[in-house]
């Protein structure tokens, strides 16, 4: 098998920049290689999550916790577990895509958010193993999936 790889890029930070390559395996007398994501670490993410975090009845606490709710998020965009994360539509809580090695870790880190610590919101984790994604997210499909 060979590969060949191309920088995908970086967090803004260049101080404290987690790269992405993006790979392409080739294997013996194949014309098509399958894509992968290694960050610089040399982690690979073959599974990636949803998660959903919605209010529950102390959503009224949000305030005294948004911004450490904030730091941890972007903690989790720097460390390249987070991949994007947003509001839910009416109100209801936010979301996230994340990849990591494991659920255990990902449970790890949800439950370290201080909206959840606060019982702020619910977290549901959904797992998933990406397999069709836009041609600009084609580097988060595992090699095995293409």
């Amino acid at each position: 098998m060979t590969s060949k790889a191309i920088l995908l890029g970086h967090t803004k930070d260049q101080d404290t920049s987690a790269r992405c390559w993006l790979t392409r395996y080739f294997h013996s007398g194949a014309s098509k290689g399958s894509w992968m994501s290694i960050w610089e670490n040399g982690e690979t993410y073959d599974m990636k999550y949803i998660i959903l975090l919605k209010f529950s009845d102390n959503s009224g606490n949000a305030a005294e916790y948004v911004n450490a709710h904030k730091e941890w998020l972007n903690e989790g965009i720097e460390d390249g577990v987070f991949l994007m994360a947003g509001t839910l539509g009416s109100g209801m809580g936010g979301a996230i895509i994340a990849q990591d090695s494991s659920l255990e870790a990902i449970e790890i880190r949800v439950n370290a958010d201080p909206f959840v610590k606060a019982q702020v919101v619910r977290a549901e984790i959904l797992e998933f193993a990406l397999s069709v994604a836009a041609k600009d997210l084609q580097f988060l499909i595992p090699r095995d999936a293409a």
